[in-house]
């Protein structure tokens, strides 16, 4: 039976999604407040590996498939240096994570998996309005995340769903991506 977690991993509200063979649907919900402002990045990667290994003490998922932490390349993004430092320490927990469990991860680039769930998008959508459509996606398919947090990890579900050929019920009858 695949059972496959998907994480929309950011340092306020990490939004998660869980989908077992058999369920009828997805299990989801946010990680409120991995850490705050005050926060050291040891506490911010401590509190990321124990969440992680609390949702696998109740789903006990075998594959993990996560958002790519920002985009490091010069000139792609503008963001401070404590953002870029939290980024790749809450990916390294997640690593560390699934090294540790042995649980396969898959690491997956927002446009890709947004592509597969939200359709063409035009050029220069900003991210507040792709957070909107993906909410608006959720809810053309019957789901119903609490926040844009927990609606972005069905997202990444759902493509990773596809991308391993697993049913998914809601997924039966699958309007056009992009017809939100």
């Amino acid at each position: 039976m695949t059972k496959i977690f998907a994480l929309d991993p950011s340092k306020r509200n990490t939004g998660w999604a869980f989908y077992g063979a058999g369920d009828v649907k997805p299990h989801h919900g946010v990680w409120d407040r991995i850490a705050s402002e005050y926060s050291s990045r040891g506490s911010i990667f401590y509190n990321t590996y124990k969440a992680m290994l609390d949702a696998h003490s109740v789903f006990g998922f075998e594959q993990v498939f996560a958002e790519e932490p920002i985009n490091l390349l010069p000139g792609t993004v503008a963001t401070q240096a404590e953002n870029i430092w939290t980024a790749i320490g809450m990916g390294a927990s997640i690593e560390l994570f699934c090294h540790t469990m042995s649980v396969r991860l898959t690491w997956v680039h927002q446009a890709r998996w947004r592509r597969e769930f939200l359709g063409r998008m035009p050029r220069g959508t900003k991210s507040p309005d792709l957070k909107q459509m993906a909410l608006q996606r959720c809810h053309q398919l019957g789901l119903k995340p609490q926040r844009h947090d927990d609606a972005e990890a069905l997202g990444i579900l759902t493509y990773a769903c596809l991308r391993e050929q697993v049913f998914m019920p809601w997924m039966a009858q699958l309007p056009v991506a992009g017809a939100v």
